[in-house]
């Protein structure tokens, strides 16, 4: 510090009294800079609640117009000429066409139809998505729906489909997929990757596995279930535990998480005897123990 002020002496009197200008200009200026929110406040101008109420009569009004024109869009049935009785069960698309519909709307009507839906009765085409106030009223006072239509379509179709469903009876691992096609809900696609979780597998040991075939829901299963079987006594294909590296084990679909656990417990205690050696594994639940019991052989020559 002394020597600042040695330093600072050496200066002459003109040089030192524009240094101590600048510091005073400088502490000032920063000053002025601190206190300019407190010297002049911003000012708040005053909103009147009336103002904000007529803002939001306003911007309801605009959105009121704005929905009414895009649902005079929708609404729109001076197209529309409905001119001729139909029966809604088995109306075709280029009579609904010759009407003035939507294509969206007639498209959903012949996937519900095609796809065994049926309209007991004419209120049941406000169901329909697309289907607006506008269109029911112009179509139904022409809807016809004679009763034998509805009787055809509730009572005969699925009494024939329940009829060949008891007929089955297809064994899981033996079955290919003409004959997995048989089933309700299956066709080539879902045959296909049944036989290939099959094969990864090494074969089922219980109906309950299709449900870890790929895109097989609930409903899926739900319909089938009752229509295959693994026959008693099926011996799936064989994980050797005690002589395959984790890339072998791990191509299993139940290994994939746990080969790495085996392979390193083998390497560090030895090979598996039994079932038991498996429940000394902390990371092995029972869960996946029940899991991959089935597919274990604990050959070690």
């Amino acid at each position: 510090m002394l020597e600042i002020w040695k330093e600072f002496l050496l200066y002459n009197k003109g040089e030192r009294r524009s240094i101590i200008t600048l510091c005073l200009l400088l502490a000032l200026s920063t000053i002025f800079f601190v206190l300019i929110p407190y010297l002049f406040p911003p000012k708040v101008m005053p909103i009147k609640i009336t103002e904000i109420q007529d803002s939001q009569d306003k911007k309801g009004t605009e959105t009121y117009v704005h929905q009414s024109y895009d649902a005079s869009k929708t609404n729109n049935t001076t197209s529309l000429h409905v001119n001729a009785s139909f029966d809604p069960n088995t109306v075709q698309a280029d009579m609904l066409t010759s009407f003035g519909l939507a294509p969206k709307l007639i498209k959903t009507w012949m996937n519900y139809t095609s796809k065994g839906g049926i309209f007991k009765v004419k209120e049941d085409l406000q169901k329909l998505y697309g289907m607006n106030d506008a269109c029911y009223e112009a179509l139904a006072p022409n809807v016809l729906i004679p009763e034998q239509s509805i009787k055809k379509q509730v009572y005969n179709a699925p009494t024939a489909m329940v009829y060949e469903k008891k007929a089955l009876h297809i064994n899981l691992n033996s079955a290919d997929t003409n004959e997995l096609k048989r089933l309700p809900m299956i066709g080539s696609g879902r045959a296909k990757k049944m036989i290939t979780y099959r094969n990864l597998l090494g074969g089922y040991v219980a109906v309950s596995q299709l449900k870890e075939v790929y895109g097989f829901n609930d409903s899926i299963y739900d319909a089938i279930k009752s229509l295959v079987f693994v026959e008693v006594g099926f011996v799936p294909n064989k994980i050797f535990i005690n002589k395959m590296d984790n890339k072998e084990i791990s191509k299993h679909p139940y290994f994939r998480t746990v080969a790495n656990l085996i392979v390193s417990y083998r390497k560090e205690h030895g090979v598996f005897k039994n079932e038991k050696e498996l429940h000394k594994m902390m990371a092995l639940d029972e869960a996946t123990i029940l899991r991959i019991i089935p597919y274990i052989n604990f050959d070690a020559d």
